[in-house]
């Protein structure tokens, strides 16, 4: 971390998958399958969430996650 860095954030970096629609008439398994879009990938976790709010805040952020 450099003096051009106000924090490090190290943790989790996940891709969350959001589907949607999920129809809740009926328990969700049992092998079925469900049709349902669209489907969206974003950031998760703690060093994507915090650090993408903390740069909208101003704030100048590096991040240390592991990847695999």
């Amino acid at each position: 971390m450099d003096a051009q860095t106000d924090c490090l954030l190290v943790g989790t970096a996940v891709a969350d998958v959001l589907i949607r629609p999920v129809p809740l008439t009926q328990p969700v398994g049992g092998g079925r399958l469900l049709h349902a879009e669209p489907l969206v990938v974003s950031t998760g976790g703690l060093v994507c969430n915090t650090g993408v709010a903390m740069r909208r805040l101003g704030m100048r952020v590096a991040a240390a996650s592991l990847v695999g």
